[in-house]
């Protein structure tokens, strides 16, 4: 019987050391991702926004655009709409960014008007309707960084990017005299990611809880020891 005891604690310790590396492996994959596109110009699309109404990225030429592409349910996507959160108030002047979430996410217009007000997020935030997503082989936590001309600078697929590696980019397109001298800095990427991830969570409230489970048996079979 306590052969049997010690070898469940022995097998519940070791499934939780096998989660917790396998949320770590499958993270460092995320934040070492990175996709660059084909094409060097991006094709005219529409999409909807929050409000109703449609447009399309033509719409925007003039100006640089950042490019958020994800989903209401996407980690990487919150961590990232978080950094951008900080970036924003330094080029809303300058910089145009949109928030779309992909074709395939299952999202709703209500699921994306929900991440926004959730910020609350001040930029533009949409629903690719026409699912351009699925022509460039998009996945949620996408990042594009497009000059005015629409023309494709730098891309980030599935992965959380460092405030410093956006501000970089998006100074180049700007004059001297437009560039914010404020640079953000410090966000912990990989952080970031860990507590906007569910099953992070979820597998460090288990580990907690097996644990304290696993000392409470001990102490009470300590205590019949004594008792007895």
């Amino acid at each position: 019987m306590r052969n049997s005891q010690a070898i469940g604690s022995k097998i519940v310790i070791l499934g939780i050391i096998f989660l917790n590396m396998l949320i770590f492996s499958s993270n460092i994959a995320y934040l070492e991702t990175n996709s660059g596109i084909s094409v060097q110009t991006l094709q005219n699309f529409s999409f909807t926004l929050v409000n109703g109404s449609v447009t399309d990225i033509e719409a925007f030429k003039g100006k640089p655009i950042l490019l958020e592409w994800g989903a209401s349910w996407c980690s990487v996507c919150k961590a990232n709409q978080k950094t951008l959160e900080t970036l924003y108030p330094l080029y809303k002047d300058t910089v145009y960014f949109i928030s779309l979430s992909i074709g395939t996410s299952g999202d709703s217009l209500d699921d994306v008007k929900n991440v926004q007000q959730r910020g609350p997020y001040m930029w533009l935030f949409g629903l690719d309707h026409t699912n351009v997503a699925k022509q460039y082989s998009l996945s949620t936590g996408t990042i594009w960084i497009l000059d005015s001309s629409l023309n494709f600078v730098k891309t980030w697929n599935y992965t959380v990017v460092p405030s410093e590696s956006i501000q970089k980019e998006l100074n180049s397109l700007l004059p001297e005299g437009q560039q914010p001298s404020k640079i953000i800095k410090g966000n912990n990427t990989f952080l970031s990611l860990l507590l906007n991830n569910p099953l992070f969570i979820g597998v460090v409230l288990f580990s907690v809880l097996s644990i304290v489970v696993i000392i409470a048996f001990r102490f009470k079979k300590e205590r019949i020891k004594t008792t007895q």
